[in-house]
């Protein structure tokens, strides 16, 4: 909820009401209320809360001299008609009301009443609001709304408009003619200075943050349908980066792991339904994210889902249906059209036309291979919500189903359950419960989608041809007949068959406990359990003349993790005066006390029709694997704000992780932010211009030890490992190190500084942002590749040892500008930002670049990026194009110039006219 709320000093503490014996001196004439009250504060040290900005705007004469707070109150609020409540250290300023809304004003206070008026109100979500005030505009009466929402107010006969106002919502009129009841729907405050927002371990005023966090609130976030977070969030958050389902947050800072740390309803990693979300806090830099250490490296996005109120019950429902389908073909060559160009390309190079080339048959288009492979996929999502309670407890349930079919043959067609429950319950003023439990299911089946198939497939080959028994019925073309061995697409997507299944179960029990004003004691415990299986089935079949050989075989594996987490947290928050302290230690401690995996295949099927591993030629289990680690962690954080203007935040946690030897197993992740509120400066108030602005500046360090389980020891191999022995050769079973230790390997560690500028205007219509990061990352965790001849490596190991190898900087500006307002029941929020990262490796290991590459179906491989000192990790690498010889004469220069600095060809013998030509980027006359 958005709180619009004027807080001289938030949160304030007091002891008793006895204690503030001070007296109260203060004159002044035609003043505002606001103001008269902030010169109260100054000499009594509470906080005031005004119920409506006409009631904190009214002007008033003050003249007080040794007066005791309880008469200062009644002689500045009686004579207009206002009435207080001291609650937990805040006044509450208010129009005068009798204390519910089946009583009222004396009748011999107020104007000669005519009728009554009754109604209910609810917030923008139909859920219900207590104590909304409830004004006859221009007299005395007024009434407030019962834990039900209703109220019932009588009407003098010069009443002609009802009032409602609470903290947090914008006020609201509404014309009386002849109306028995008036139902309205309050909308949340635009100004959110003092929304409340989600930080690591807590909550936290918006317009006290120090750190870099972006929310996003459902309101926000809209009707878009979305399958993941990532669709959820793209161009909603500066510095957010969203490509191919990927979540980069200030860009990539390690050659490991850079995925941010998700965490759900306070649960790492928590499963969730994004229908469901209530809002979303991205936190982007060390100050925010150190609280996390270890895990908070990449960024930390705390996903808040939807909860009921209290009220009556909530029924909730969305049906999206809609199609999925390729909205352009490509524009290819037909039959004819290739023949020429595959004739040209065979000619040029000095070779024989094969045969299916010569062929006045093959000029004849028999197979669109864009209409074969693209379909018209279905998509539906249905999600239901029942939600409400009482001032005791609260519960939502939620349950959804989605379904995507993909728009290619073979492509993946999925099936998605989700149901969660959400319950709290308050059994005493000092303590507070509540259970979580999440379900995720889902189902999948796909092919093998080969897309550059569809485009490189042979427009003159038919789909099916009976005479191919060697590829199960589907057309093919081969190297001798057709020039190339271009597979079927259609073959391939029907012949391989994936299923994959899984279940992902996570219950969360906490508990909350306040045995004293401030002080809050939190537990939580939650298990991640998850389970999945999955199979791949091939039949026997040749294909592309014999290049494309498979055997018939299944594959079949599952897996499971059980992964409990208990978390404590100690709070004490408090507010002495003009100062404001929030103080905070705890725990975590999470044990993956087992997870593991089996696979097996069987291979060679005289029976198609029966796929089980019992029935196959051969079969053995592949992998069995069993892991078991934990993590346990020490956090903290101090919160100090002085004079609602200065802002000062330390955190530090400390990880010990399994990854490391033990001598270096713990990391220390600190960091520092301050603020500074300039618009609460009384020299600033006289601009007149904005709500806020805001400086703030942060320093903080965070870990990352994204790396396989025990790298700091040696892997030994004992399978199908033998010796040749003695004269005779005989040979032993042994082992073999395919991995050497490295038990120096320590955290990988990141430092980030980061200054930004908050703004707000026009009464919280307009906002801006603008911030300045820089992060080092360094003692990166990096393979260092070794020299086959070393003879490391086997079992799928390439024996390479982890070490600190690397060390990176990512450097960027943020800017973000949002407009917001309402005209009448019309409102609207409109948004930008622009983020610029500058992404360089500062150091890699020997110094020797590293290579990425992709495989390719049919075996080989092809690199296509690579990391090197100076660049952007993972930078496009591979020759520049300069344009295309059009004739012998230019290729002959291009290899006289290369034979004249001692090359034989400019790019190779086989190079003819009509190839494209490469830049000669290092000038050594060769393109190597």
């Amino acid at each position: 909820m958005k709180l619009a709320i004027f807080l001289t000093f938030a949160f304030a503490f007091h002891a008793i009401a006895e204690s503030k014996a001070q007296k109260i001196t203060l004159s002044a004439r035609n003043i505002s209320l606001r103001e008269a009250m902030k010169e109260i504060q100054k000499q009594q040290g509470y906080s005031f809360l005004f119920r409506g900005d006409d009631i904190a705007d009214t002007r008033v004469d003050v003249q007080l001299i040794e007066v005791d707070f309880a008469d200062a109150m009644r002689q500045i609020l009686d004579k207009r008609g206002l009435d207080w409540s001291l609650e937990d250290g805040i006044v509450t300023i208010m129009a005068k009301s009798l204390p519910r809304s089946d009583q009222f004003a004396s009748p011999h206070s107020l104007p000669q009443l005519q009728r009554t008026i009754t109604g209910q109100v609810t917030d923008e979500q139909g859920s219900l609001l207590a104590g909304v005030t409830v004004t006859v505009k221009g007299t005395p009466v007024a009434v407030t709304t019962d834990d039900s929402g209703h109220y019932q107010v009588a009407i003098p006969t010069n009443g002609n408009t009802l009032v409602f106002t609470m903290v947090g919502f914008e006020t609201l009129e509404r014309s009386i003619v002849d109306q028995t009841v008036i139902d309205v729907s309050m909308s949340a405050s635009i100004s959110d200075l003092d929304e409340v927002v989600v930080v690591g371990y807590g909550t936290q005023r918006k317009g006290d943050l120090t750190g870099s966090i972006s929310s996003v609130t459902a309101k926000e976030l809209g009707d878009r349908v979305a399958t993941d977070l990532g669709s959820l969030l793209q161009g909603k958050v500066p510095g957010l980066d969203v490509s191919q389902g990927a979540i980069r947050v200030r860009g990539v800072t390690t050659l490991n792991n850079s995925n941010p740390l998700i965490i759900v309803d306070g649960i790492w990693g928590g499963a969730y339904n994004p229908n469901n979300v209530e809002r979303i806090e991205v936190l982007k830099d060390a100050s925010s994210t150190a609280i996390y250490g270890a895990r908070g490296a990449n960024g930390v996005i705390l996903i808040t889902t939807k909860s009921g109120h209290p009220g009556q019950l909530n029924v909730t429902a969305n049906v999206f249906n809609g199609l999925n389908f390729f909205p352009k073909k490509w524009d290819l060559l037909n039959a004819s059209q290739y023949v020429d160009f595959a004739s040209d390309a065979v000619l040029n190079s000095g070779g024989t036309l094969p045969e299916n080339l010569t062929n006045p048959e093959s000029r004849i288009d028999v197979t669109d291979w864009q209409d074969e492979m693209y379909k018209t996929g279905h998509q539906v999502e249905v999600n239901l919500g029942f939600s409400g309670g009482t001032e005791k407890g609260i519960y939502a349930l939620f349950a959804g189903y989605r379904h995507n079919d993909g728009i290619m043959l073979g492509s993946e067609a999925s099936n998605n359950f989700f149901l969660q429950g959400k319950n709290e319950f308050r059994l005493t003023k000092w303590f507070k419960g509540g259970l979580n439990l999440s379900i995720d299911y889902g189902r999948f089946k796909s092919g093998w989608v080969f897309g550059s198939e569809i485009y490189q497939g042979l427009p003159y080959i038919p789909v099916y041809d009976p005479d191919n028994s060697n590829g199960l019925g589907y057309g093919d073309s081969n190297t001798q007949l057709d020039g190339t061995n271009s597979s079927n697409a259609v073959a391939f997507a029907n012949f391989h068959q994936n299923d994959r299944n899984y279940i992902n179960v996570q219950p969360a029990l906490w508990a909350e406990v306040s045995p004293i004003k401030g002080l809050v004691y939190r537990f939580q415990a939650s298990a991640g359990i998850n389970y999945g299986e999955g199979s791949q089935w091939n039949p026997d079949y040749v294909m592309g003349g014999g290049v494309q050989s498979f055997t018939s075989k299944l594959i079949k594996g599952s897996s499971y993790a059980l992964s409990p987490l208990i978390e404590n947290t100690l709070t004490y928050a408090t507010v002495l005066q003009n100062h404001e302290f929030s103080i905070m230690a705890g725990n975590t401690w999470q044990n993956l006390g087992s997870n593991g995996g089996l696979e097996a295949v069987g291979s060679l099927y005289d029976n198609y029709n029966v796929k089980n591993l019992l029935y196959a030629t051969t079969a053995q289990i592949t992998q069995h694997t069993y892991n078991k680690w934990a993590y346990l962690s020490y956090f903290g954080r101090l919160n100090y704000q002085l004079n609602n203007k200065y802002l000062f935040t330390v955190n530090m946690r400390a990880d010990g992780s399994p990854k490391f030897a033990p001598v270096n197993r713990w990391g220390y992740f600190p960091s520092v932010a301050v603020g500074w509120k300039m618009h609460e400066e009384e020299w600033f108030k006289q601009l007149a211009i904005f709500d806020q602005f805001k400086l703030r500046a942060s320093w903080g360090r965070s870990g990352n030890d994204a790396i396989g389980d025990f790298m700091y020891l040696s892997k030994v191999w004992n399978n199908n490992v033998v010796y040749p022995l003695g004269v005779n050769g005989d040979r032993a079973t042994g082992a073999t190190v395919i991995t050497n230790s490295a038990g120096d390997i320590k955290w990988e560690t990141t430092e980030s500084v980061s200054a930004g500028l908050d703004v707000v205007l026009l009464k919280g219509k307009l906002s801006a942002t603008a911030e300045y990061f820089d992060k080092d990352t360094r003692d990166i965790l990096f393979s260092v590749p070794r020299p086959p001849s070393m003879g490391y490596g086997g079992n799928n190991d390439s024996g390479d040892p982890v070490v600190n190898a690397a060390s990176v900087n990512n450097t960027g500006l943020e800017f973000n500008v949002g407009y917001q307002d309402q005209v009448n029941a019309f409102r609207y929020d409109i948004s930008a930002n622009y983020t610029y990262v500058h992404n360089k490796v500062v150091s890699l290991g020997a110094g020797q670049p590293y290579m990425y590459s992709s495989d390719y179906a049919g075996g080989g491989s092809q690199a296509y990026a690579r990391t090197d000192i100076g660049y952007s990790i993972g930078y496009f690498y591979g020759f520049q194009a300069d344009g295309i010889f059009m004739n012998q004469e230019e290729l002959d220069v291009a290899n006289q110039l290369a034979q004249s600095k001692g090359q034989a060809y400019f790019q190779g013998s086989e190079t003819r006219p009509g190839d494209v030509r490469y830049k000669d980027l290092d000038g050594d006359g060769v393109i190597s």
